[in-house]
């Protein structure tokens, strides 16, 4: 994730929780605190306990949280998703999943010793910050609850002053739940996008089950969020998991994913697909209508934008794409089945093989694969040519697990991911994909310029007064150049200047500007990805406009 510059301010303790707790006698419970995650043309629900879309169990709050289009909220999307993992632990394979029929992930952190805290009630919540709060703290300091108890030591994303994440915290649970926002020192929540939720889950209070096999003992800091704009942008959520094991053996091999059960419109007569190139596993409707979304039914896809890092400890940056989209035969999460998902095979070990419905047949040599259904639709190898020959699958409902490994997850470096819902229409159910992958291609170009890290930053400083001067600095996010349109309706002496956000000066680009509307050319080449302010002097007033530069 790329460094980005902000200031702010104000502090509040959360709560206290006891630190730890023995492994046979925890008082969790799964999660039932509910949260709407909402871009400009999307929504989705999200849920304490890890799995999005449809509650675990009866939500504390009242609310729509289907994944659904604006545009047509009786037609459904995903109708359930949730994070796996997989890896080895002293030498043992284990696996956390969270899906319909198991979920392993419960409310709050774990402490330095690996334990969850003795009652899990606490963390059952989802905490919340939008941009209209930031808007009204810079205005009038008005602080939200959760912007005050932005739990900055549990790992909720949190930029200093000058920029940069806050570390989580590392000492018992309680010390980690009283750190929370410093907004005094300038600290301020990661905020993209029009809303930022934030809410911890853990694997290790599922051993109160006794029928649960060991788990990988892992926190997993969740952030949702999504873009009040049209288009691919604003049609996609953004799920960011952060993977955490505070204790004990390293995991080896690990694998991340995600396991998905796309429900477009009738949930009984979908297709499956993916593509190795853009690293993206969809479902389509099989045929050109759809029940509930007529004749242009869309398509909806996962894409890991980043996935693991390749060496945590490495300062590389290198990141694995998502390695495997399969369709699993049944529900079963067994560790070892997990891990044959996760590596293209099948529930009982088989490789998945490029033909018919990817088992492998007596008599034939197909090429494997851990791309289940690669072509693209009505091309061999997908389901509506699954033999080169015109031969389609029958369709049905649509599960996919997809994963990106083998990584490694310690004590001292954790794992990210960032994943994309992405949801596309295009004149019919297969224009549709080619939109899809079309949106996912623009999608990943804005992940890798650092575009979704933008935050969002409160105005704090006056604005051009439009009597005396107006202005306007476009294209933005800017690149390596950009030019600042303004109008002056009269001779003044105005200088013009680019600061970082700790107020030095990086650029000065005028002093003195002609009258009338004209543009001004900024080479923005000498600075670093981040944001800054184009600082207009007039006289004794300074105005300030945002300038966010990517690469």
């Amino acid at each position: 994730m790329k460094d980005a510059s902000v200031p702010i301010a104000l502090a509040l303790i959360l709560f206290g929780v006891p630190s730890t707790a023995a492994q046979d006698t925890p008082g969790c419970d799964f999660g039932t605190a509910v949260a709407v995650v909402q871009g400009g043309g999307v929504r989705g629900g999200v849920f304490s306990s890890g799995f999005h879309f449809y509650p675990r169990v009866t939500p504390r709050e009242d609310v729509n949280w289907r994944h659904r289009l604006l545009e047509n909220d009786g037609a459904s999307l995903v109708g359930g998703a949730g994070i796996w993992l997989s890896g080895t632990v002293g030498g043992t394979l284990r696996a956390s999943v969270s899906f319909w029929g198991q979920q392993d992930f419960f409310p709050g952190p774990l402490g330095p010793d690996g334990e969850p805290a003795t009652d899990c009630t606490p963390f059952d919540r989802i905490w919340s910050v939008t941009k209209a709060d930031l808007e009204a703290y810079g205005e009038t300091g008005a602080v939200s609850t959760d912007l005050a108890s932005w739990p900055t030591g549990l790992g909720a994303p949190t930029l200093d002053a000058d920029g940069n994440l806050v570390p989580p915290g590392t000492g018992s649970i309680a010390d980690r739940t009283a750190r929370v926002i410093d907004l005094e020192a300038g600290e301020l929540p990661y905020v993209r996008g029009d809303q930022t939720h934030w809410w911890i889950v853990n694997d290790v209070a599922k051993n109160a089950f006794p029928d649960r096999p060991p788990s990988l003992r892992v926190e997993v800091g969740i952030s949702a969020f999504a873009f009040p704009e049209t288009g691919a942008l604003g049609r996609t959520l953004f799920f960011e998991y952060t993977i955490r094991k505070p204790s004990g053996d390293p995991i080896e091999d690990a694998y991340v994913g995600m396991y998905t059960d796309i429900d477009l419109g009738r949930f009984d007569d979908d297709f499956m697909g993916s593509d190795s190139l853009l690293g993206l596993a969809y479902n389509y409707n099989s045929g050109p209508e759809d029940r509930d979304w007529g004749t242009r039914p869309p398509a909806v896809g996962l894409d890991f934008l980043r996935g693991p890092l390749v060496d945590p400890e490495a300062s590389t940056g290198q990141r694995i794409a998502m390695t495997a989209a399969i369709l699993p035969i049944d529900t079963r999460t067994q560790p070892e089945i997990v891990r044959n998902y996760f590596t293209g095979r099948s529930r009982r070990g088989d490789r998945l093989v490029s033909y018919g419905y990817g088992r492998p047949e007596a008599g034939r040599n197909d090429p494997v694969t851990n791309w289940q259904f690669w072509g693209e639709p009505g091309e061999f190898w997908s389901e509506l040519n699954t033999d080169g020959a015109g031969s389609t699958s029958p369709p049905s409902d649509r599960r996919i697990v997809s994963g990106a490994g083998p990584v490694r997850i310690g004590s001292e470096h954790g794992q990210n991911l960032l994943a994309a819902f992405i949801t596309s229409m295009g004149d019919d159910h297969l224009d549709s994909v080619r939109q899809l992958k079309e949106d996912d291609r623009f999608l990943q170009q804005l992940a890798d310029r650092g575009v979704l890290d933008i935050p969002f930053i409160p105005a704090f400083q006056e604005q051009p007064d439009q009597r005396v001067l107006s202005a306007g600095v476009y294209p933005v996010p800017a690149g390596r150049s950009a030019k600042l349109k303004y109008h002056l309706p009269e001779e003044r002496v105005v200088s013009v200047s680019i600061y970082d956000l700790l107020g030095r000066r990086q650029i000065e680009i005028a002093r003195g500007l002609e009258v009338g509307t004209q543009q001004l050319p900024l080479d923005l080449s000498g600075l670093a990805p981040g944001l800054y302010l184009v600082q207009l002097q007039l006289g004794s007033r300074t105005f300030a406009l945002k300038l966010p530069v990517v690469r």
